[in-house]
């Protein structure tokens, strides 16, 4: 462990045991439950060697919500990264490697320095509850057992390398989430809630205001707050809980507010932007020299939903920086007490940034500019699984055209914001020769026009604790609801109903004739899958080699085996997948998309490979997938059946289910 080597046969032990207790859930056996997970927080940490002191020489960004959290958290982290702070990133839940929960300057822990963590905690809590007996508090539950290695982890580092700042998700609420255990009045430097909707009604609430007086468990007196934009009656239970203890709540303006700022020439430059992109020139408003940013494409994330996260990003960066900027003045000073902006004593770990350079970007932003790095921030963040578009490379090697976009999007709200982005997508894909913000063809192959038409594939499935006739229509309800968009290059309307000027405007909906408006479609083909790790069983990362195309055994064994041909290896997987898999989840999935569907549908068996389907050859219109390699398998043999034809499929319904399609698709998180 010394040396920063950790074998193979470590590294599975350490996570067998985290996949046992992410499967049993670790919950406590006492009548409390959740409330007696986070009353005992305070003697777990205790017990890890994560005393108040340690945890106090650390600065916390803190953010709850329903919808937007772990974006909200990845923007801010990106942003101070960008500014020159070492960083620290805790969030939830993890898609392939659990070693993505935990972040120093956005990079996963190595192996060795997550185990070392890892039996550090575990052996102190082990021992003590051995010592206990049965009249203890047990272990953590699983959320707060990573917690305690997060935390673990970030101070183990020497001083010159801990982080400036932690940015903290809550796992679920925030009053009783175990990060609110860690978090005090003196650490946090600012709290944000995102956007609130229905989710874990059992624990917070069936009501917008309970939910949202649960999530407000974060604030802190005398503590910055910054709050997304909320329907009226979650707002004002925010607002109640913000002046009964006495936090400072404030919404940040939206993100078209902003302008590009210019940087005074005497100040350092900030880092190239990814990908070569510089910027296009904007006027400076300072007096002298100066180099100057533009706004270009701002948020790295897809989606309308993610400018409003970005807001609270940056809001919560500068409300850092300004606090770091007075802290380090003052210490400078040799100031016997260092008080930052709002009356808290500010950590400050050795080698940040020039505090005239963080004083500056936070005065920025407070007079409606956005710094170089702030855009550079929001550009280059990235968070897979959430509004991520991968182009499938093996079937483009067997000539198909196929783009899968993920989302893990597993509330009704979330999922009218899944979908809107989705056709934001298609509408951007459909049009000829559009491309994404980082350059990326959309829907065409290398050294091949535009297709002929595009074909939109739903790829679904949820957790048992979610209720499919809620989640369901509310998808099915956005899509239709979402302004089409154009297809065929030619004009008029194509074979799945888009349409698409010559010149390649996209037309919208109010554009076309009411007949044509009609006819567009929002799905062609829903294919209801299992997955490979639902339950909340942990699967060992893929090794970087292993096979898109490997079974469902294999890839929890995390062994790969010598890849088969493209054209048997997923019928091989399902196979293997199929075996002993109950698909009646997935059969009343099935039901109450068919119950959704416009009249008139082609009407086929409900497993794949049935007769029938429109969309597109040997892919019914509705369908059941025996496994999800195979469900992975048949819309790649429909896409290469037709060359011509650009095929979109859409993941989403669970982040496990995300998760899933990278570990098959070989792009798991970095």
């Amino acid at each position: 462990m010394g040396s920063g080597v950790i074998s193979d046969a470590e590294w599975d032990e350490v996570v067998t045991i985290l996949g046992q207790m992410a499967a049993s859930k670790n919950r406590p056996n006492a009548a409390g439950g959740w409330r007696d997970a986070f009353e005992y927080m305070p003697v777990h940490l205790e017990r890890a060697g994560l005393t108040s002191e340690r945890l106090a020489s650390l600065n916390y960004i803190h953010v709850a919500g329903t919808k937007g959290k772990g974006s909200t958290c990845a923007m801010v982290e990106s942003i101070l990264r960008a500014c020159g702070y070492r960083t620290g990133l805790y969030t939830s839940p993890h898609l392939v490697d659990v070693r993505e929960r935990i972040r120093l300057d956005s990079q996963m822990l190595p192996r060795s320095e997550f185990a070392a963590s890892f039996r550090r905690v575990h052996g102190r809590l082990s021992a003590a509850t051995a010592a206990d007996g049965d009249r203890g508090v047990g272990m953590p539950s699983f959320f707060s057992f990573i917690t305690l290695v997060a935390l673990d982890a970030f101070l183990a580092r020497p001083a010159s390398r801990v982080p400036h700042v932690v940015v903290l998700e809550v796992g679920i609420g925030g009053r009783l989430d175990a990060t609110n255990g860690v978090v005090t009045r003196g650490s946090l430097a600012a709290a944000a809630v995102t956007s609130l909707g229905f989710d874990h009604m059992d624990m917070l609430g069936d009501t917008l205001p309970k939910i949202a007086r649960e999530k407000a468990g974060i604030m802190k007196a005398g503590r910055p707050v910054l709050v997304a934009p909320q329907p009226q009656d979650a707002m004002e239970a925010l607002q109640e809980v913000a002046a009964r203890v006495g936090a400072r709540l404030a919404v940040p303006p939206p993100l078209e507010r902003y302008a590009a700022a210019a940087v005074p020439a005497h100040l350092p430059a900030p880092a190239e932007p990814a990908h070569g992109d510089k910027g296009a020139e904007a006027r400076a408003e300072a007096d002298g020299p100066a180099r100057t940013s533009s706004l270009g494409c701002m948020v790295g994330l897809g989606g309308e939903h993610m400018r409003v996260n970005a807001s609270l990003a940056v809001a919560l960066a500068a409300e850092w920086e300004a606090q770091y900027a007075k802290a380090a003045a003052a210490a400078a000073n040799a100031a016997a007490a260092v008080e930052a902006a709002a009356g808290r004593p500010v950590a400050l770990p050795p080698g940040g940034p020039p505090v005239e350079a963080a004083a500056a970007r936070s005065a920025a932003v407070a007079s409606g500019r956005l710094p170089p790095e702030y855009l550079e921030g929001l550009r280059s963040v990235r968070w897979p699984g959430r509004s991520q578009v991968i182009p499938d490379e093996q079937a483009a090697a067997r000539g198909g055209r196929l783009t899968f976009y993920l989302d893990g999007a597993h509330t009704p709200e979330s999922m009218a914001t899944c979908a809107a982005w989705f056709r934001s997508e298609l509408a951007q894909a459909a049009a000829e020769g559009t491309r994404n913000c980082q350059g990326a063809p959309r829907g065409s192959a290398p050294g091949e026009g535009p297709p002929s038409r595009h074909v939109a594939v739903l790829l679904f499935n949820c957790m048992r604790d979610r209720d499919p006739a809620v989640l369901l229509p509310a998808l099915a309800d956005a899509l239709r609801s979402a302004e089409p968009a154009a297809a065929s290059a030619t004009g008029g309307v194509s074979g799945n109903g888009n349409s698409r000027s010559g010149g390649g405007r996209m037309t919208s909906a109010g554009e076309l004739g009411s007949q044509d408006s009609a006819r567009l479609p929002v799905i062609d083909a829903a294919v209801f899958t299992p997955m490979l790790s639902g339950g909340g069983v942990l699967l060992p990362a893929a090794g970087p080699q292993q096979p898109a195309s490997t079974s469902a055994s294999q890839a929890s064994s995390g062994h790969p085996e010598p890849q088969p041909q493209h054209h048997t290896a997923a019928a091989t997987a399902a196979k293997t997948a199929a075996a002993a898999v109950d698909l009646g989840w997935q059969e009343g999935m099935l039901g109450v998309w068919s119950g959704l569907r416009q009249s008139g549908a082609a009407e086929e068996g409900p497993y794949l490979g049935g007769e029938g389907g429109v969309g597109l050859p040997g892919l019914p219109s509705v369908s059941v997938a025996p496994s999800l390699p195979a469900a992975l398998e048949a819309v790649r043999a429909a896409a290469a059946a037709d060359p011509r034809v650009a095929v979109h499929v859409l993941v989403t319904g669970s982040l496990y289910l995300v998760g899933d399609v990278l570990r098959l698709l070989n792009k798991p998180p970095m």
